[in-house]
């Protein structure tokens, strides 16, 4: 009985974040933001201002998720962030996103086409200047995000893991690394057991409370792959690597 009561509370706290979550990004659009752009002297001065409204409000959801006892996360190796790098990580789950925005100050990130036609996200992924994956210029629009000094989220599977699945990297990341010539921060996800992931309904919670491990692991020198090779080459064995690093220390979950 005291199970069955625990799991509707969990399941009305999930549904209640949710909503929290599309006001906020409303408020966002229709209140701080617009005051951003008005006292904002540069459009990147705006962009910047407006990344960093969105980790202050990223970390505060995850906080208000961990206080409703939603979850518990533990992040590790904060100290490896540091200038314009390629950032990529695993994707097991709904709001990773939410954690390494929300961790990573002055993070640009591709997004998935989606998003900006998602009434709800689209505001606050337009202000932050994030980036389209359907996008026609988008390697260069990320070598300006890089050139400027910022590290860029990419998540190399390009959607969810579906539970049982192992992981399948794509190109895109080794491709930006490449050309930048800039390093390759590997970051692991982890939730144990395993929710929000690829199409499970937000109301499906487990039996007890998921726990992240959200851990900064290593750099990786992208130059280190640069050689007399074709590029698409130096891509496909790049990507090669980094998927074999991912496969031998995370669970298929």
């Amino acid at each position: 009985m005291r199970r069955g009561v625990r799991r509707t509370l969990r399941i009305l706290a999930t549904g209640f974040s949710f909503v929290i979550f599309g006001v906020t990004c409303i408020v966002l659009v229709v209140v701080i933001f617009p005051v951003v752009w008005m006292t904002s002297v540069s459009a990147e001065k705006r962009r910047l201002t407006s990344r960093r409204v969105i980790s202050f409000s990223f970390r505060s959801f995850s906080r208000m998720m961990y206080r409703l006892g939603l979850m518990t996360y533990d992040i590790r190796n904060l100290e490896q962030i540091k200038g314009g790098c390629v950032v990529i990580s695993n994707h097991p789950t709904l709001i990773d996103v939410v954690f390494l925005l929300g961790w990573i100050e002055n993070a640009s990130c591709i997004l998935k086409s989606a998003l900006f036609r998602n009434p709800v996200t689209l505001g606050p992924a337009t202000a932050a200047g994030y980036l389209n994956n359907d996008s026609t210029d988008l390697l260069s629009e990320c070598l300006h995000s890089l050139e400027n000094g910022f590290p860029l989220l990419v998540f190399p599977e390009g959607t969810r893991t579906r539970p049982g699945e192992k992981m399948s990297f794509r190109r895109g990341a080794a491709n930006i690394a490449l050309a930048g010539g800039t390093e390759i921060l590997l970051v692991t996800i982890t939730v144990d057991p395993v929710t929000l992931v690829k199409y499970q309904p937000w109301w499906a919670v487990p039996s007890r409370t998921p726990h992240y491990q959200i851990e900064f692991q290593e750099r990786w020198n992208a130059k280190s792959y640069l050689s007399d090779d074709r590029r698409s080459r130096q891509a496909r064995n790049l990507t090669h690597d980094l998927e074999q690093y991912y496969l031998n220390i995370l669970p298929v979950q």
